[in-house]
């Protein structure tokens, strides 16, 4: 018995090479602008102790919504939200080891 392959055709004229969408770069470039203007603000109306806190929690905070939008999505594509998510997780996490203990300290203090 001969078996055939129903999509032969289709996987022949299919091209392999990753394409680029436009969806997570500005996905990225939204939420580092949105973690940008939130900093600014933060540095001018909050006391300074509050900025790098703030900003890793924005991070994380974004990293978080943009994987339940890529939880259920499969893509070949060179740059995708799954990477867009590492991205701002590893951006939270150097952000928050530039935070000082003493800052961390006095920020918990000041709120009791």
């Amino acid at each position: 018995m001969s078996i055939t392959h129903p999509f032969k055709h289709w996987h022949s004229s299919r091209t392999d090479h990753p394409t680029i969408s436009w969806g997570p770069p500005a996905i990225l470039a939204g939420a580092v602008a949105v973690a940008c203007a939130i900093g600014v603000y933060v540095a001018n109306v909050h006391a300074p102790n509050m900025l790098l806190p703030t900003i890793a929690t924005l991070f994380f905070g974004l990293a978080a919504l943009i994987a339940a939008i890529a939880w259920n999505r499969t893509t070949t594509q060179s740059v995708n939200y799954r990477d867009v998510t590492g991205l701002l997780v590893l951006l939270g996490i150097g952000v928050a080891a530039a935070i000082e203990p003493d800052q961390m300290v006095q920020l918990l203090q000041g709120k009791r």
